[in-house]
């Protein structure tokens, strides 16, 4: 939905073309016009949903995973750090009025009968009659809709997107850190256990939500992804920051997961912010609605360290630190959530077999 936005600029004169790329460069999705991968290497990312576990305790909306002896999470925090979109309360929106941009755009469609199909096809040949502010909200709601919460083209759009659309200014304030993630999470927890109870036999599986964040994240967690990908330092939010090399294929999947093994080349236990990120207003407002949230999760972190993204020192933790739930680091209980209802042994990162054997 990048490119379909970009595209879109495109066909409108030079002029109108740059004032268009800097109006929108201004809204909290202004960073994400620099996307070049999305919807890109799914068997990463499918591979990675197989490892999904249960814990005993789990923090509020959640996602936690086994990798070979390895025990990692992926959460409210780590979905911040990646797409750099604001977390906070949800609140009470008003209703559209027939003053709205969707009664100027599409005038005679209710917001419940307007399609994603109709935006798309607006975006692509109907942008001429539209004033600068009006295209802007229509590639806002394209890529709200489409690109980050995965909806269907043939449904309607989301109400609450062309409500918050509507004001550019409350677009800007509202948390879609909380509405996208709480709706991401829906799609990926249990995913695969989902499809084996549907007895799905193809090959091909439809995530709900903004799947494309659990992958960044996963390619700043394994070190070892950095033989197929590299990560770019001229763009501000990290889930536009990595170019795809090559191909990734089983094989290849598999060899990353199975590091989890090495010493070397181990996942990091945390996603940690770099100073500009800390620094930022989306990461300091959302550390704040956090630690303020009654769910919030514990501070203390276990097993190594993510480099200091600013000094790219690292520096691991103490292998024999207790884990924040009271077990040692790399071992405990697991609910698998595969589908097949067993529970993993208690195993440790020393004595475990590879996850995948091809």
């Amino acid at each position: 939905m990048v490119k379909e936005t970009r595209d879109a600029f495109e066909t409108c004169p030079p002029e109108r073309t740059q004032r268009l790329h800097e109006m929108f460069s201004r809204t909290s999705f202004g960073p994400w016009l620099e996307l070049t991968n999305i919807g890109q290497d799914p068997l990463l990312v499918h591979m990675f949903l197989q490892m999904e576990v249960e814990v005993a305790r789990p923090q509020p909306e959640e996602l936690y995973f086994h990798v070979c002896g390895t025990r990692m999470h992926f959460g409210r925090r780590e979905f911040c750090i990646v797409t750099g979109l604001l977390f906070g309360q949800i609140p009470d929106l008003p209703t559209l009025t027939d003053e709205s941009f969707v009664s100027r755009v599409w005038p005679g469609l209710a917001p419940g009968i307007l399609t994603l199909r109709t935006v798309l096809e607006t975006m692509r040949i109907g942008l001429g009659a539209i004033s600068d502010e009006d295209v802007v909200r229509v590639c806002l709601v394209v890529m709200a809709d489409l690109m980050f919460m995965g909806r269907d083209p043939r449904l309607p759009v989301s109400s609450t997107v062309l409500i918050v659309v509507d004001d550019l200014e409350r677009f800007n304030r509202y948390p879609w850190g909380s509405y996208i993630w709480s709706h991401s999470y829906k799609g990926l927890h249990g995913a695969i256990a989902r499809r084996k109870q549907k007895n799905q036999q193809n090959n091909k599986m439809t995530l709900n939500g903004f799947a494309h964040a659990l992958k960044i994240w996963i390619l700043e967690m394994f070190p070892a992804c950095r033989q197929n990908f590299t990560k770019r330092s001229d763009r501000l939010i990290r889930g536009t920051k990595w170019d795809r090399d090559a191909v990734l294929n089983k094989s290849a999947c598999i060899g990353i997961f199975n590091s989890a093994l090495s010493v070397v080349n181990a996942p990091y236990a945390e996603l940690r912010p770099t100073q500009d990120e800390q620094q930022s207003s989306w990461f300091r407002r959302s550390v704040a609605f956090f630690e303020s949230s009654a769910g919030r999760r514990p501070t203390k972190r276990s097993r190594r360290r993510g480099p200091d993204p600013d000094d790219n020192d690292d520096d691991d933790d103490d292998d024999d630190e207790d884990d924040d739930d009271g077990t040692r680091r790399g071992s405990g209980d697991f609910e698998d959530l595969s589908g097949d209802g067993k529970k993993s042994e208690s195993v440790t990162r020393r004595h475990v077999a590879p996850l995948f054997l091809g």
